[in-house]
């Protein structure tokens, strides 16, 4: 059992949710499973603030427009205007201190990979800029087979329109 696709974007319609914009498709997730998504976007530079530009990487167990079940977070905040920040968070709490990205990677093209291993529950996010060498990578270990069915919803939001969201795949396969 395995889900797979590269999402269009000029045909697959995004629907309002809680965070903005959202990009989702209904997948089969095995429970104990491993996934990887690739996501390419850039977060142009925004000299006014507030800045609170940000995409997430979302999973969600059950219909909710509250909290994502599990979400890769990346992130330019008004809070820390000279920096970027890579997050995990799970059951909408981060997992733990957002890891700081360059002030650099604002205006380039990103590509976020994320992935989860579900015979060792770790859990990786990583950044890297178009045109660099630099990697910048978040890494956790928390078991999301309790908090993931085997049907979910796995999708993008994007919290302004300062984000621009060029390629998206998800993969996922059975232990």
């Amino acid at each position: 059992m395995a889900s797979q696709f590269n999402y269009d974007f000029n045909k697959d319609k995004a629907v309002q949710h809680s965070n903005g914009l959202a990009h989702s498709k209904k997948v089969r997730l095995a429970q104990f499973g491993s996934f990887e998504t690739t996501v390419k976007f850039t977060i142009a530079p925004n000299d006014t603030p507030p800045y609170d530009d940000a995409l997430f990487f979302f999973i969600d167990a059950a219909e909710s427009n509250d909290t994502h079940s599990f979400s890769l977070v990346f992130d330019h905040s008004s809070d820390y205007p000279d920096s970027l920040s890579l997050g995990i968070v799970i059951d909408g709490a981060f997992e733990f201190t957002p890891v700081e990205v360059p002030i650099e990677f604002l205006g380039k093209e990103l590509t976020l990979v994320g992935s989860y291993a579900g015979n060792t529950h770790e859990i990786k996010a990583t950044v890297t800029a178009s045109g660099s060498q630099q990697t910048v990578q978040a890494i956790s270990t928390s078991d999301l087979g309790p908090t993931l069915k085997d049907y979910v919803s796995v999708g993008l939001t994007t919290s302004t329109t300062n984000v621009d969201v060029s390629y998206w795949a998800f993969n996922s396969t059975a232990p």
